[in-house]
């Protein structure tokens, strides 16, 4: 059985965030992931700062994190 760690039991490092935000930042402004998230109908929107995204983070896990435990879903 997999066991899940729910979110709000452990934090990310503020270094691991800010690593994740640079390579995230990097690999968005990539001309050909552009493009490709263009032909898709995609605009690439990037957060202003580590902080920014640890904050979008926190905040998309706990309203995913609420959809699942409303919708019952379970982990086989």
């Amino acid at each position: 059985m997999l066991r899940v760690q729910r979110a709000k039991d452990y934090r990310l490092d503020a270094g691991i965030v800010d690593r994740l935000y640079a390579v995230m930042l990097q690999t968005m402004k990539t001309p050909d992931v552009v493009e490709r998230l263009a032909k898709s109908g995609v605009e690439v929107v990037t957060s202003p700062s580590s902080a920014a995204f640890a904050a979008y983070v926190a905040a998309e896990t706990q309203r995913w994190g609420k959809v699942a435990k409303e919708s019952g879903a379970t982990v086989d």
